[in-house]
C-alpha cells in the first residue's frame, strides 16, 4: 500500500475551474496505522465541471448512431446520477456557462460530428441513451456493479432520475 493517489488524466484534460479539497483513502478509516498520514490535500477540477462532462459524455452517446456504444460506459451514466442526488447538482445548474465551456473544449479537442455538441444547451442536453442501446448499457450497468460503493440503484431508477434531471436542465432558460 503506497501513500499516494493516482490519478488517470488524458493529455486533453482541462483543468478549470480548481478548487482544493482533502481526502481520504478508504483504506485510512480502516487501518489508520497503516498511513503516517491518513488524508492531504489535493487540487482537482471541480465537481461541477466533472458534472458537465458527463452530461456531455451522455449526450454524445445519445447521439450515436447503432454502433455499439463502447465498454464499461455505464459508469458515466451512475456518476451522473449520483453527482444529482448531491449539492453538486445546484453547483453545476448555476453556472451554465461553465456547460458552454465544456462543450466548446470537446468540440475543439474531441470532434465528433455524429456527437452533435451544438446542442448539448440547457434547453436541447440529452441524457438518456437511444432505445437501441438500452439492453447493451443494462448489461454493462450490471458487469459494473462490483466496482460500485454502496447502495447501487437498479437501471431503471438511475434512467429515471436521469430523465428528470434532464427536464430540470431543460426547464431552466
Amino acid at each position: 500500500m503506497r501513500q499516494e493517489i493516482r490519478l488517470e488524466i488524458g493529455p486533453l484534460a482541462a483543468w478549470t475551474p480548481v478548487v482544493t479539497k482533502t481526502v481520504e483513502p478508504y483504506a485510512a478509516s480502516y487501518k489508520p496505522d497503516l498511513f503516517e498520514k491518513t488524508h492531504t490535500e489535493i487540487r482537482m477540477v471541480s465537481a461541477a465541471r466533472t458534472f458537465w462532462e458527463k452530461a456531455t459524455i451522455l449526450h454524445q452517446e445519445a447521439n450515436r448512431s447503432k454502433t455499439k456504444m463502447p465498454a464499461r460506459y455505464s459508469r458515466h451514466y451512475y456518476d451522473l446520477y449520483m453527482m444529482a442526488q448531491t449539492p453538486v447538482k445546484s453547483e453545476a445548474i448555476n453556472d451554465l456557462a461553465l456547460l458552454l465551456r465544456v462543450v466548446q473544449f470537446k468540440q475543439k479537442f474531441y470532434a465528433c460530428a455524429w456527437a452533435q455538441y451544438e446542442h448539448a444547451t440547457p434547453k436541447e442536453i440529452k441524457l438518456l441513451p437511444r432505445e437501441e442501446h438500452m439492453k447493451q448499457l443494462k448489461d454493462d450497468y450490471a458487469k459494473m456493479e462490483a466496482m460500485l460503493f454502496g447502495e447501487i440503484p437498479e437501471f431503471e431508477t438511475l434512467l429515471q432520475g436521469l430523465k428528470d434531471l434532464e427536464d430540470e436542465i431543460h426547464a431552466l432558460e
